[in-house]
């Protein structure tokens, strides 16, 4: 069993061989994971050149935007992190004849698999319904807090093992999307200009047509 001390694979190793895009390999080597006790995350990405994925416990605890100033009274006790500088990872190159080509870069673990995929965010939460899926994007567009979302899904599923935390990560990963690479200020200056825009071709047809049926009383029954 795969330790700090002595890592490790777990499992067989990941499938190989080449694929028409990343999205389409990441699902088949998390599904992969899933079924060996751990869970991968992307690590890197640059469009038609490269892509990398790597253990979920990956990395080390993250003290970026901690206040390191903070009294020792008001900090939270006992907080714990999973990221143990898991050594797995898996690369992927592109190649216009073959698109994209997967590479083992180092397969070892140095954790022991988790005794169920519901330990792991990543696997809860894709194992979402497309209901659930858009139940939380209606509700959140309404306005419901991330608890109240919650609660909705475990009254529909009470088999549901997921926690609030899942759907602001939800959230928050449908937020990146909605910006499409844009910072919050320029999605909004876009969607003010579209809105705009909308409004003037709104009020143009409506000027339009109030004009088109003035015309049309004044033929009809004389001025």
């Amino acid at each position: 069993m795969p330790s700090i001390a002595m890592p490790g694979p777990l499992g067989p190793p990941p499938p190989t061989g080449t694929f028409n895009t990343p999205a389409e390999y990441k699902d088949i080597l998390q599904s992969h994971a899933a079924n060996n006790g751990y869970a991968i995350i992307s690590n890197s990405y640059v469009p038609l050149k490269k892509a990398a994925w790597v253990c979920s416990k990956s990395g080390g605890y993250d003290s970026r935007g901690k206040d390191p100033d903070i009294h020792v009274s008001k900090k939270r006790r006992n907080t714990l992190t999973t990221k143990c500088w898991c050594p797995f990872r898996i690369r992927a190159t592109y190649d216009v004849s073959t698109n994209w080509i997967i590479h083992h870069t180092n397969l070892e673990h140095n954790h022991k698999p988790v005794s169920a995929n519901s330990a792991l965010p990543h696997h809860r939460t894709a194992a979402l319904s497309c209901w659930e899926h858009d139940k939380v994007i209606e509700m959140n567009t309404l306005g419901n807090t991330p608890i109240q979302i919650l609660q909705a899904l475990r009254i529909a599923n009470p088999r549901s093992v997921l926690v609030v935390r899942d759907i602001y990560n939800l959230l928050y990963c449908l937020r990146v999307e909605e910006l499409n690479g844009s910072t919050p200020v320029e999605w909004l200056l876009k969607v003010s200009k579209v809105e705009a825009v909308f409004l003037s071709l709104l009020t143009i047809y409506i000027d339009s047509s109030r004009y088109r049926l003035q015309a049309f009383n004044i033929y009809k029954f004389g001025d």
